[in-house]
């Protein structure tokens, strides 16, 4: 209550001017003391007497105690109605009228007054005031800047501030500084850069804690841009300043401040570096949520990444980067391994990430982690021979095989469909369909485990390569179809175990025919799979087919195209599933595995993603299915049946055995259904387009990065 601040200030410049001459009177101190209270006694009967003079509260309610009383200001009807009870309820019920309207003698007083000047009892307020934005915006436009009624409401009715019916009372400030912060003409008038403070106040840690649980001391506008002295953020006299907000947050968040003043930014930030983070650009002011959803983890990530960009580079090239890049959270971020605040270098003892702590730090997400798990590389730069040679030269070496198969497949392709293309043009042998004599090629077994091969690595690729290219916008948009990173690593395990299921299986039909039944012919001869120097032959006979340099080669059971085809899907089987277990299950394979194991299997893993999808949808699919005659799908793979015509044509060797042995007719069936034809063109069509598409992502991705 400032009850004595008028009284005060009406006696100020009367005792001075009467006492001066009297203070330098001479030796006489007596007589000049005597002089000196006598002034005082005039001073106070002629401020008696002015208070007489001058129109009471009670005279100025007569008029002002009616509630239509109003004046005509600038156009517009302004009330001048007083209620006297709630000025008898307000801070100001020990002033008279004419302490705050001064100048007003008589009654009836002129039309329009003096305006009041709040400065006169509140000097250091008002200061602050008039080098605030809201002094400055106030002189722009009347009613629109900020002025001391807008905040703390009509001046015959302010209410302390610990009153719940203030427009200041902590629960109603954001509220008051809303209506003008979040108002369209105000916005648009003053060109202020954050609209809808209050809505976005409100949705905020501090405003749910507020506005919704009703804890008062939950920081509210002028708790962090204080309340008359309210300036830009830029300006070194802000609370939010960057020289500055450490402290004003550090007022609620002591530890946190503690924390962060002795942590690596903090102790940069005290040196005077300007460029160390500060606790609003992780914590937007108007947007702070909790920590610990997911919009926050993912952001803070890439703020970390605005200082420390090669930092965050090396980070995406990990599973952790790679999921938070699609907009994941809930797996490792930047404050999972270094904290929030606490942020120290590695070699400092107190770092999470320094040698004694780094084990300690894996296990709060991996609790049976060993100090070889914790060898893993987060921040692995391929490039960098000199610091990771190891994955230096498994990386260049993984794509040293890529680029070479992919050259050397792609030139076979391109040279076998231009030779067929110019024999069809020319009126040479073209395959015949299916026709009235039929003879089994594969055998259900075999069927299956070929539909087992394709499902499997089909659910594979949907799942896996978006990982590879979670840069890209259609990665993200994948896992989201997938139901999120969650399902989609669920569903890649499964595909895993289609893997492993159709691996058994085929170990085991070898291990019956070749190893039990002793089969002839399973290990060695035309009808084996296994490598012959024939199958070389054929190589070089092919290619001088392709030049005009010799006749189309004679081949038996199986051609060498169909055995590379089966020896690298044993090569991706044995990397791939390798690979994939000793990251399905980091930290049983790191007990005798250093941690370094777990980024060359991520490479090997994503690179041979790549080659085996490079391949089988362009390379092979063209080997078996694209080539003239066979599109869109050779049938075989669903129907397990071959005309006498493609007999005759690709596998006239093999006929011309089981003519010579006389065990044609074992083999011999009848023609597919023309409904099983239409099912295989289906899913050749589909397989085709689903094979191209993802071939066209991914070129598109690598071209523009």
């Amino acid at each position: 209550m400032l009850r004595s601040a008028p009284r005060a200030g009406r006696f100020q410049g009367v005792v001075p001017r009467l006492a001066h001459p009297l203070l330098h009177a001479g030796p006489k101190p007596l007589l000049s003391l005597l002089l000196v209270a006598a002034s005082f006694l005039f001073a106070g009967a002629a401020s008696a007497r002015a208070q007489e003079a001058a129109p009471t509260n009670e005279q100025c309610l007569e008029c002002h105690a009616d509630a239509g009383l109003t004046a005509e200001r600038d156009g517009r009807q302004v009330s001048l109605f007083v209620e006297a009870t709630k000025f008898a309820a307000s801070v100001h019920e020990s002033l008279r009228c004419v302490d705050c309207h001064a100048g007003l003698k008589e009654l009836p007083h002129a039309e329009k007054l003096a305006p009041v000047a709040c400065g006169n009892c509140h000097e250091k307020v008002q200061q602050q005031y008039a080098a605030s934005v809201h002094a400055m915006r106030a002189g722009f436009k009347e009613n629109q800047g900020a002025t001391c009624r807008h905040c703390h409401g009509s001046p015959h009715a302010i209410l302390p501030r610990q009153d719940a019916a203030s427009p200041i009372a902590p629960d109603n400030l954001p509220n008051t500084c809303g209506a003008c912060h979040s108002a369209t003409g105000a916005l648009r008038e003053h060109t202020l850069q954050i609209p809808k403070t209050f809505k976005e106040y409100a949705a905020t840690i501090h405003g749910q804690g507020l506005l919704r649980a009703g804890v008062l001391y939950a920081a509210s506008c002028k708790d962090c841009h204080a309340s008359h002295l309210v300036v830009p953020a830029g300006d070194l006299r802000s609370p939010i300043h960057r020289a500055n907000v450490v402290n004003t947050c550090g007022r609620c968040h002591t530890g946190v401040r503690q924390q962060f003043l002795g942590s690596i930014h903090g102790s940069k930030l005290q040196a005077g570096d300007t460029a160390v983070p500060v606790c609003t650009q992780c914590h937007r002011g108007h947007q702070i949520t909790e920590p610990a959803r997911d919009e926050f983890q993912l952001k803070t990530v890439a703020e970390c990444g605005t200082c420390h960009d090669k930092l965050l580079a090396s980070y995406r090239q990990t599973y952790h980067g790679k999921v938070t890049a699609l907009g994941y959270a809930g797996v490792a971020a930047c404050s999972s391994c270094h904290t929030a605040h606490n942020v120290h270098p590695p070699g400092d003892s107190a770092s999470s990430i320094a040698p004694a702590n780094i084990t300690s730090t894996c296990r709060q997400c991996h609790p049976t982690a060993t100090a070889q798990f914790a060898g893993f590389i987060v921040h692995p730069d391929y490039g960098d021979r000199g610091r990771y040679p190891l994955l230096y030269w498994v990386y260049h070496l993984m794509l040293a095989i890529l680029t070479a198969t992919m050259i050397a497949f792609g030139a076979h392709t391109v040279l076998w469909y231009h030779r067929a293309w110019r024999e069809r043009r020319t009126g040479g042998p073209k395959p015949a369909g299916m026709s009235g004599e039929a003879f089994l090629r594969l055998s259900p077994f075999n069927r299956l485990l070929h539909m087992l091969v394709m499902s499997s690595f089909i659910l594979l690729v949907i799942t896996g390569i978006p990982l590879a290219f979670s840069h890209t916008r259609w990665a993200a948009a994948v896992f989201r179809s997938l139901g999120g990173y969650q399902v989609a690593a669920l569903l890649h395990r499964f595909g895993a175990l289609i893997t492993f299921l159709y691996v058994a299986l085929h170990l085991a039909f070898i291990v019956w025919q070749g190893l039990i039944k002793r089969k002839r012919g399973f290990f060695r001869g035309p009808a084996s799979m296994v490598v012959r120097l024939q199958d070389v032959r054929d190589f070089f006979a092919h290619l001088a087919w392709f030049f005009g340099r010799g006749p189309r080669p004679r081949f038996d059971r199986w051609t060498y195209w169909e055995k590379f085809d089966y020896y690298a899907d044993l090569w991706g089987v044995l990397v791939f599933g390798g690979t994939g277990l000793l990251m399905w299950f980091p930290t049983f394979f790191t007990r005798f595995l250093p941690g370094v194991a777990l980024n060359v299997s991520l490479i090997m893993h994503g690179i041979e993603a790549l080659l085996a999808i490079s391949f089988i949808f362009t390379i092979h699919f063209f080997n078996a299915h694209l080539r003239p005659g066979k599109f869109p799908m050779d049938p075989v793979i669903v129907t397990g049946r071959i005309s006498r015509e493609e007999f005759e044509e690709e596998r006239p060797k093999e006929l011309a055995r089981h003519l010579r042995d006389g065990t044609l007719d074992l083999i011999r069936t009848t023609p597919a259904p023309p409904w099983l034809l239409r099912y295989a063109q289906v899913i050749g069509f589909v397989a085709l387009a689903f094979g191209l598409s993802l071939i066209a992502l991914i070129v598109a991705s690598l071209l523009l990065g």
